[in-house]
């Protein structure tokens, strides 16, 4: 419903937008009417609307921007804009009231019941931690000394895990639910080190979805901790980084700096060998992931300017792949 209810907006908007015309079934082209598109070749048209998934998309390749249906029209047509809304409001209500489906239940904010790490005393082993680690958004994440007897209170069939001490990262999603959560251990003697945990059982998993802005550039990390240095970062549970790549419409995968690493070698040459675009790190930088730049004293600025400088797709990203990979 949703792909279709964007087509038709499209056609819709369609007589504002220069050259428009539609090349495949769910593929059409235009001038981009955000940035005027070439000024010295009135029929160059690098404005695209794309399906992904069962959503469109639309894509500058002169500017680079890149809008859902919603904030494309949003600014180019206020009054369709508001049109899609209600319309996509009356579909969802149309659902709701006539399929009946049996609602899984999920954990909200209100359900954690555990201290922030924020409200630990300074010397607390979790707080020193995170505070070890030069992370300072700290009433993000919870302490508890029993996750598995926490993850019981929400979720009966989680009934072997053991009772540690952890630091409880939540995922949320949009509507504030908690679909999952992590426990980072703190003794070394635990023998797994992160324990991933889904309240919901289907759909993607993401770390970051509540705060995530889908007009902009998202990075998709290896961990929670390395995305909250990243402004739209996200880390994803359970499944490949390269999966991010359908879900936004400029999307960088990001993975860890290891080239003696054989499985991450595999990972990042499978996600080039896709056509995905990913951060393929410089020579210069030694460290293995985000987290570690930033107790050398790199900040989130200069990171995320790496990080654009070195992200690359196709033949380019094959052949600094190959010399990564050899360091």
């Amino acid at each position: 419903m949703t792909a279709y209810l964007d087509k038709k907006f499209i056609n819709m908007v369609s007589p504002q937008l220069e050259r428009f015309k539609w090349k495949k079934d769910d593929l059409a082209n235009c001038r981009c009417p955000l940035c005027g598109d070439s000024q010295k070749n009135k029929t160059k048209a690098r404005g695209f609307f794309f399906k992904k998934n069962n959503d469109y998309f639309f894509k500058c390749h002169n500017c680079g921007v890149g809008h859902n249906i919603s904030k494309f029209l949003e600014l180019i047509s206020p009054v369709l804009a508001n049109e899609y809304s209600l319309e996509r409001w009356r579909n969802k209500q149309e659902i709701a009231t006539s399929v009946p489906i049996e609602v899984e239940k999920i954990p909200t904010t209100h359900s954690i019941r555990l201290p922030q790490i924020s409200t630990l005393n300074p010397d607390h082993p979790a707080r020193q931690y995170l505070t070890n680690r030069k992370i300072k958004l700290l009433d993000m994440f919870y302490y508890t000394t029993k996750f598995g007897d926490w993850v019981r209170s929400l979720d009966s069939t989680y009934n072997t895990l053991a009772n540690d001490e952890r630091i409880v990262i939540p995922f949320f999603d949009k509507a504030g639910n908690m679909i999952a959560a992590q426990g980072r251990a703190l003794s070394n003697s635990s023998s797994i080190r992160y324990i991933t945990v889904k309240f919901r059982k289907e759909g993607r998993i993401i770390f970051g979805e509540d705060r995530v802005d889908y007009s902009k550039r998202v990075y998709a990390v290896e961990g929670p901790f390395d995305s909250i240095f990243l402004d739209n970062g996200i880390a994803l549970a359970g499944c490949e980084l390269a999966d991010a790549t359908r879900l936004f419409s400029d999307c960088v995968i990001v993975y860890d700096n290891e080239p003696r690493n054989s499985e991450m070698v595999s990972r990042i040459e499978s996600a080039i060998d896709k056509g995905y675009p990913v951060c393929v790190w410089p020579s210069e930088i030694s460290e293995k992931d985000i987290n570690e730049m930033i107790l050398v004293g790199k900040t989130p600025q200069e990171i995320r300017g790496i990080i654009d400088h070195c992200s690359c797709s196709g033949l380019t990203a094959k052949m600094k792949f190959s010399k990564w990979r050899v360091r």
